[in-house]
Order: C-alpha cells, then sequence, then structure tokens
C-alpha cells in the first residue's frame, strides 16, 4: 500500500465519524445477550467493545450532535444509528422492546444504566462482604485466586483510586500515589494469604516473612511452585512404598514356595498309607516291623486287641506323627531365621 493510502487509511480510523466495510449492524460486540440482571458485567464487555472501533464516545456524550446541515450530520446520524443497532443487537427482544423509541445512543445507554445499573453502595456493601467470607476450602488454588480478581476488579470498578486533576501528583517527590498503590497491594496478598488452606501454612509463613513483600501476583505464583512440589513429593512417595510393597510381595512368594518345596519332598519320602500292607495281620496301614499282633500291644491301649481295632489305631497313631511333622515343618519355615530371610532378600533383588 502506498505511504499516501496508508496514512489516509490512519486518518480514519482515527475518525470516530468513520465506517469501514465491516462495520454493519450484523458486527459482533459481545457473546454475551443482555436480560436485564447482567447489566455490570455486560456493559463493561459492550464499553470495551465500542473504545475498540473508536466508538465509545457516542454513549459517553463525547461526540456531540452537529446542527442540522453541518458537514458531518449525516456521518454522525449514520454512526450512532449503528451504534444503537449493535447495542439492540445484544439484548432479549423484551428489554429492547421498551427501548426502540430512544433518539440517540446516548440517550439508549443513560436509560439502561438508570434502570439496570445497581447502586453503587448496597453493591460496593455485598462485594465486600462476599470477599470477607471467601476462603480456598475445596478449590485449587487457581480457581480461589481468580474468584479473589473478580471481586476486587468489581470493587475497584466501582471505587477506583482517585485521580489527580490539579497536576499536583505529577509534580511530587515523596511518591505518595505509589505508596497508596503499594497499600492496596499489600491488602490484597494479605486477603489471599489468610483464605489458603493450612497446607499452605509454610509457604504462608515463608511469603510473610520476606521483605520487602512480593506482589500478590508473585506470591500466587509461588503457592503454585509449592503445589507443585507436594505433588513431586508425594508421587514419588507412592513409587516407594509401591517398590516396597512389590518386594514385601516378592519375599513372601518366595516363601511360600520354598516351604511348598520342603513339604513336598517330605511327602515323597514317605510312601502313602494305602500302599503299605502287613503280611502277617494282613492288614494295609502297617508293615511288619510295625505289627502289634508281632511286637505287642502297647500299654497305653486299652482297646479290644482285634486286628480291626490295631489297623485303626495305628492310622490314627500314624496320621498323629504326620500332623506333628507337619506342624514342625511348617512351624520352621514360617519363622525363617536372619540368614534366611537375607538370601531370599537377595535372591529377589538380583530378579529386579
Amino acid at each position: 500500500m502506498p505511504e499516501n493510502e496508508s496514512s489516509d487509511a490512519q486518518m480514519n480510523y482515527q475518525d470516530p465519524l468513520f465506517l469501514s466495510h465491516s462495520d454493519n449492524h450484523d458486527s459482533s460486540l459481545t457473546l454475551m445477550l443482555f436480560d436485564g440482571g447482567n447489566f455490570m458485567i455486560w456493559s463493561r464487555i459492550v464499553k470495551l467493545a465500542l473504545g475498540a472501533k473508536n466508538k465509545k464516545g457516542f454513549i459517553e456524550g463525547k461526540i456531540p450532535k452537529p446542527a442540522s446541515g453541518h458537514k458531518d450530520y449525516n456521518r454522525w446520524e449514520r454512526s450512532d444509528y449503528m451504534v444503537r443497532c449493535w447495542i439492540f443487537r445484544y439484548m432479549t427482544d423484551q428489554v429492547a422492546g421498551d427501548l426502540s423509541l430512544v433518539q440517540t445512543s446516548k440517550q439508549l445507554w443513560d436509560e439502561l444504566s438508570e434502570r439496570y445499573s445497581e447502586s453503587n453502595i448496597p453493591l460496593l456493601y455485598q462485594l465486600k462482604k462476599d470477599l470477607g467470607k471467601l476462603e480456598q476450602e475445596d478449590l485449587s488454588v487457581g480457581d480461589y485466586y481468580c474468584k479473589l480478581k473478580k471481586f476486587w476488579d468489581e470493587i475497584y470498578n466501582i471505587k477506583a483510586m482517585p485521580e489527580c486533576t490539579c497536576g499536583i501528583v505529577a509534580k511530587c517527590t515523596c511518591s505518595m500515589y505509589k505508596k497508596m498503590l503499594s497499600m492496596v497491594e499489600t491488602k490484597r496478598l494479605i486477603q489471599f494469604l489468610m483464605g489458603l488452606n493450612r497446607g499452605y501454612q509454610n509457604v504462608r509463613e515463608n511469603i510473610l516473612s520476606m521483605d520487602p513483600l512480593p506482589s500478590v501476583n508473585k506470591a500466587f505464583h509461588l503457592v503454585q511452585q509449592t503445589k507443585k512440589q507436594k505433588k513431586v513429593s508425594g508421587d514419588m512417595q507412592d513409587i516407594a512404598e509401591a517398590s516396597t510393597f512389590q518386594l514385601t510381595k516378592e519375599v513372601r512368594q518366595y516363601v511360600s514356595a520354598k516351604q511348598n518345596d520342603s513339604r513336598n519332598q517330605g511327602k515323597e519320602g514317605r510312601k502313602p498309607k494305602t500302599d503299605v500292607f502287613c503280611d502277617h495281620c494282613k492288614k494295609k496301614g502297617h508293615d511288619r516291623s510295625g505289627c502289634f499282633e508281632i511286637y505287642g500291644y502297647p500299654h497305653w491301649y486299652k482297646g479290644k486287641r482285634t486286628a480291626e481295632n490295631f489297623g485303626k489305631l495305628e492310622e490314627e497313631i500314624d496320621s498323629s506323627l504326620d500332623e506333628e511333622e507337619y506342624e514342625i515343618g511348617s512351624g520352621s519355615m514360617s519363622k525363617p531365621d536372619a540368614g534366611m530371610i537375607s538370601a531370599v532378600v537377595k535372591e529377589v533383588m538380583r530378579a529386579f
């Protein structure tokens, strides 16, 4: 684009009466629709959008209507029509219908403000009351900080820091305005730290001990870093506990396998009772070397010394001996000595 055309285009956009080809009644200002109950946030977004189009002066009355017959009269009227179309487009039909007869954008905005804007003092009271009760509780640090920031911005929008109109502040050499801003920042920092959960007690004390105190944004960053460090530490601890549990599980499995092998070996060395046969009394469950009929009955046996009773008695004796042997073997394996534990752990560790 030639330099003179670029300069003309820049001048056109600086002219509040200029409408580009993209400025039409369907142009988008905001995605929010005004329904009569959200005027505060909706009006703020509309002002931003009109300011970006260099048209906010129409609703503020800073671009007065030229006299009829003035060279800019038609341009002003066309721009004012466009601003009203943009505002009406983002209202519900009911709200827009009640305001369709207003004559200018300034009148439209004044009517909206008078009907729907809340009184500053009750609203300020409610905002500060809600701010005083706000705590983190089950919110994340990010969500908690965003809620705080919203309250601060709304309060500042209602009761902003007073501005000097006489020019004395510009000549001030003691930085009074800067000190006032620092006081506001310190107040916000304390509010942020007070609402944090008890889990952030250490980082809260560390921040309060800093000199000079950090900004509230910096404090939020420090808290976020602490949260990330806690998460990493917690993950490492979980990994260590999982590794220990796995190692213990492997040791137990190994010891159990050793016990089973020992029991199986003991059982393999003994012949099943049903396979032993005595060729003297012709009974199963014992052989000739353990036959009571040959070597005599024990003194504690008071039953009838028949072959049938003899076979049952011997089976009971052998069964009790097996149980005792098993209990002794189980006890010795369930309580292995330190040397065996050390050997088992070493073998398990070689598998990792």
